[in-house]
């Protein structure tokens, strides 16, 4: 029988949008270093030098700092954000912050850069002792280097201000993710004529794609005549200027198109006066509320207290669950990102800590999760998987029942892959009402008004006025908005045991399941998925928790002592994936909807300063970070640590995009 119009609804909102990695493997190599006979690193996959032999700091310095007038632009400009095409070793970006603390500014600088070739952390320190580059800022880059060479972007956190976005891929790639404007572009890759692709007319129209007209300039080393015909092509204004330590030339150049551009770059950031209130009490609140605290912003956090029975978060612990495919799939893109949200957030704040709700603190701690085979075939499969997507192995890697067993301190079945230092969630930590104290009070209504939004109780006080709303009630909004994702609630019961055969476990381990040790020597066991709307605990629950868990094990826990750990409901979209963004107004494709479905490319509506975040499922350690890393770009206007293609997979309107595609009308 064939779908019907209901059945290919469900299945086309099922599936998420933003591809596959085409086979690319997750992991990048490391450069292959060598010397030449005067001791200067030299690419081996290139056979070019990295940096000028007569100094690579005072090369930076001539042609990138005084090439491109950012001095001038850091003495008169809040914020910039500098894109660095070949990051190499970070020469570059040390000038800048050396131009940036000279000249004394102070606002907020955004450095992307790309790099298809990361070097390790041990090559970062050989080649700065050989450059006599060493203090405070290495020190500082090293700490929040990423230990597994991993494709997409990661962020590093410096100091005075300077925040690095490091896109580890190839250039093409990387330059379809860009999601914001530039203000200063350095292109210093390897030789045009040893790597032409980087120099390509195509890569220079990308890049003049995110370039602010009489505003962006550019600097070069090469100033061969096929980069200046591409610059030029892309509509710069290009210079030759006096090469550095004898190189007849290098090159400066200003972005100034002859024609009216159709798709100019987004605007720069709102004030940062602007009025911000977060709704939501549950872990996705609390996370924006403390980011954007963080950021600088002063958030009033509204919501009411969490309730036993309802909210996950309220369990004893809870640890992230990373999602690996051979394909390396948008669930396995995004998983990595909210990792390195979590990366960069320990950086800045190594013991960091939250206040949930009321007094209960939360406290963050990094374990080793172990993914455990279920039986030998399922061994191969992981196996295969470590290796068709190309896992460095600092990332994951594969290990022996034995070695398995030895790391996790009790036996186990089969081996696992292994994950170190995945990022949980766990009670205690700073008591009482934290940076941000939640405001309580239940939000009935949102009302738009000329400068902002009301947010309405039920018996029509004003609870807050805002110019930026970020919702996070975990449901999707759909009592606050006129058009909400849709989404699903799915109940899960954790469980703890305590017995004397896993007061050895040190790791994260799971498989159907998972066990997380607790400090106080009990397992916590986690957790039933069904779609019963039933909040009190079902011991058919805790026992179905325990035989998952005895699945893994060498031998099943005798003498155990059970109970059931907490009830929740999480939200989960029809795709699995979160929803972070802006949200769309229903109204204007409600009225007359042709114009979008003709064009898919068209813009859709968006309520000005309301945001959407939610529907994390069984991942809301990863994406509550990511989640609120994400609002703090957006409210910024800098570069997002997701990039366009995964903000458009994530985006809430994505399932609105899909009704207009079928047809469908846009329904409340």
């Amino acid at each position: 029988m064939p779908d019907g119009p209901a059945m290919q609804t469900a299945r086309e909102m099922a599936e998420p949008e933003g591809g596959r990695a085409a086979g690319r493997p997750v992991g990048l190599a490391a450069p292959c270093l060598a010397h030449d006979a005067a001791g200067h690193p030299v690419n081996m996959a290139y056979g070019d030098i990295y940096k000028s032999r007569e100094g690579a700091l005072a090369e930076a310095h001539h042609v990138f700092i005084d090439g491109s007038g950012i001095a001038a632009r850091l003495a008169g400009d809040a914020r910039l954000t500098v894109l660095e095409a070949g990051l190499g070793f970070g020469v570059n970006l040390f000038a800048t912050w050396q131009a940036k603390r000279r000249i004394g500014h102070r606002g907020a600088l955004h450095y992307l850069a790309i790099e298809a070739s990361p070097p390790t952390r041990e090559q970062l320190v050989s080649v700065w002792r050989l450059w006599d580059l060493d203090g405070p800022f290495q020190r500082r880059l090293l700490e929040g280097w990423p230990r597994a060479a991993t494709r997409g972007r990661h962020r590093i956190s410096l100091p005075d201000d300077l925040t690095l976005t490091l896109i580890l891929d190839d250039i093409e790639p990387a330059l379809s993710s860009l999601d914001c404007g530039l203000d200063v572009i350095y292109l210093d890759g390897f030789n045009p004529s040893r790597n032409p692709r980087m120099w390509s007319a195509e890569v220079m129209r990308a890049l003049a794609r995110w370039c602010r007209p009489g505003i962006t300039t550019l600097a070069s080393y090469s100033a061969a005549v096929s980069v200046r015909a591409a610059l030029e092509e892309a509509g710069f204004e290009v210079l030759r200027r006096p090469g550095f330590a004898g190189k007849r030339h290098a090159l400066s150049a200003r972005f100034a198109p002859r024609r009216r551009r159709r798709d100019p770059p987004p605007p720069l950031a709102a004030p940062r006066a602007s009025r911000v209130a977060v709704i939501g009490a549950g872990l996705a609140g609390a996370m924006a509320a403390r980011l954007l605290h963080d950021a600088g912003r002063t958030p009033t956090w509204i919501g009411g207290p969490l309730q036993s029975g309802r909210a996950p978060s309220l369990q004893p612990a809870m640890a992230a669950h990373p999602h690996l495919s051979p394909d390396d799939n948008v669930l396995s893109r995004l998983c990595r990102a909210g990792l390195a949200a979590w990366a960069d957030l320990t950086l800045r704040v190594p013991a960091f800590e939250l206040a949930l709700a009321g007094s209960r603190g939360l406290r963050s701690k990094f374990r080793t999760r172990l993914i455990v085979a279920r039986d030998a075939r399922d061994a191969e499969r992981l196996q295969n998987l470590a290796m068709t997507a190309g896992l460095p192995e600092a990332f994951a890697r594969w290990i022996t029942r034995a070695q398995a067993g030895s790391l996790a301190g009790i036996g186990l079945r089969q081996g696992a892959l292994m994950v170190p230092e995945v990022p949980m969630l766990e009670a205690g930590g700073q008591a009482g009402a934290g940076p941000v104290a939640l405001v309580p009070g239940k939000v009935s209504r949102l009302q738009r008004t000329e400068t902002g939004w009301l947010l309405v109780a039920a018996d029509g006080r004003t609870l807050h006025e805002a110019d930026i709303v970020i919702l996070a009630p975990g449901d999707g909004g759909a009592p606050l908005l006129e058009w909400a994702p849709p989404c699903r609630r799915v109940r899960g019961q954790s469980t703890i045991i305590e017995t004397a055969s896993l007061r050895g476990l040190q790791t994260v381990i799971g498989a159907g399941a998972y066990a997380c040790p607790l400090d106080d020597g009990r397992t916590l066991l986690g957790a039933s998925y069904d779609e019963r709307d039933l909040t009190d605990p079902d011991p058919t629950d805790d026992e179905g928790n325990l035989r998952r868990l005895s699945q893994m094990l060498e031998h099943a826990p005798a003498d155990a002592q059970v109970r059931a750990a907490t009830v929740g409901l999480r939200h989960v979209s029809p795709d699995r994936l979160p929803w972070i963004g802006a949200v769309p107004d229903a109204r204007p494709l409600r009225k007359d909807p042709m114009p979008w479905r003709r064009n898919d490319r068209l813009a859709l509506p968006r309520l000005d300063g309301l945001h959407l975040i939610g529907g994390f499922g069984s991942r809301g350690v990863l994406w509550s970070v990511l989640a609120a890393a994400l609002i703090v770009d957006r409210l910024d206007a800098g570069p997002s640590l997701l990039g366009s293609e995964l903000q458009r997979v994530i985006d809430p309107a994505r399932f609105m995009r899909r009704m207009l595609r079928r047809g469908l009308p846009i329904d409340s």
